[in-house]
């Protein structure tokens, strides 16, 4: 592997394109096979890690504002899929992804 290869394509080769293709951020778990309620498979939450990790850095870091934390928050507190703290869709503790500039929901609701 080439140096300064350490991105969203490595990502991708290592553990394969997310559905969508490359241009989607966000790899939800396989929930078809997973259990409803429940977080994805780990391996499924660690390549959701890497590649919004990665978009993250790219970001230079940045972090939403209060304002918009507490909408996220809010919106997923009132979501079928969030579960004790967490996204069953990804696997995310939301209180910490929500505070990511370059977060996302899975479901597109923020």
């Amino acid at each position: 592997m080439s140096e300064n290869r350490f991105n969203v394509d490595v990502a991708d080769e290592m553990f394969g394109s997310p559905p969508g293709g490359p241009a989607e951020i966000h790899t939800p778990g396989v929930v078809n096979e997973q259990i409803v309620g429940t977080p994805p498979p780990a391996i499924d939450m660690a390549k959701s890690l890497y590649r919004d990790t990665i978009v993250w850095a790219k970001s230079g870091f940045e972090l939403s504002e209060k304002d918009e934390i507490d909408k996220r928050l809010e919106i997923c507190q009132q979501c079928e899929f969030f579960k004790d703290g967490r996204c069953t869709i990804c696997g995310c503790f939301m209180a910490l992804k929500a505070r990511l500039a370059t977060g996302k929901c899975p479901k597109g609701k923020w």
